[in-house]
This record gives structure tokens, sequence and C-alpha cells, in this order.
């Protein structure tokens, strides 16, 4: 599994950074296999996306002391294809966020 794990993180990482590093609100896309953070620029938007993702159909938790980061951190076995299709709803999500 850690092989795996190391694979899909890296191709989410990847996808991650065509998909969103150039959005303003982003500063940062980091992580080490399958536990990656979105950081962005102002406190709890990651919490604002947390509530969006639920209504979807993906749980996501906000991350540090001001929800400034959204923690993805996908079950080892998750199908690839559903975790893309995961990954495609958290980035429209994102490039559809208001700085507000």
């Amino acid at each position: 599994m850690r092989y795996r794990a190391v694979f899909l993180g890296d191709r989410a990482k990847s996808y991650l950074h065509q998909e969103i590093g150039q959005n303003p609100l982003v500063s940062e896309i980091r992580g080490l296999g399958l536990m990656l953070g979105i950081e962005f620029i102002k406190p709890g938007l990651a919490a604002r996306l947390m509530d969006s993702l639920r209504d979807s159909g993906i749980v996501i938790l906000p991350s540090g002391p001001d929800g400034r980061v959204l923690s993805l951190t996908p079950a080892l076995n998750i199908d690839e294809d559903e975790w893309m299709e995961a990954l495609k709803i958290i980035t429209e999500m994102i490039n559809n966020l208001k700085d507000t």
C-alpha cells in the first residue's frame, strides 16, 4: 500500500498544481503520500469549502488554528477513479470560490 499511496499522492499533487496552482486564493499545495493539504491565503476559507464539499458527498476537514488548510486524507484503498473525481470536484469548487 505504501507505494500506491505515494503514486496516488504524487498524481494528486500534480493535478492540484495544474488546476489550482495559480489560483490567487491558494498559497500552497503540500503533502506526503495521500496526506495532502491545500493552504489558502485567508483564514476560514477551508472551513467554508468543507461545508460545500459535504453537500457534494465529499468529507474533508479544515486544519490549522484558523481553518486555512484543507486537509485531504483519503483511505489508502480509495479507488483511483473515485479519487480523481473527488479532486475534480474539489478543484472546481476552489476555482469558483469568492474571496469574501
